[in-house]
């Protein structure tokens, strides 16, 4: 049971490794600085994450 664990996040890994990978490839693409990408990923989870968990 354990090694069906260890399978199942070493398959998570790589699926998140390929996309992260394709996603630093359209963002590269954009010829903008890594500062503003990080300014803008802060500012997104900063001000539109709270609204999506919070219940009402």
């Amino acid at each position: 049971m354990i090694f069906l664990i260890f399978i199942g996040a070493d398959m998570m890994n790589s699926a998140l490794a390929l996309t992260a990978s394709a996603v630093a490839c359209v963002i590269k693409g954009w010829g903008v600085a890594p500062v503003l990408v990080v300014s803008g990923i802060l500012l997104f989870t900063s001000c539109w994450a709270p609204c999506w968990t919070s219940r009402r």
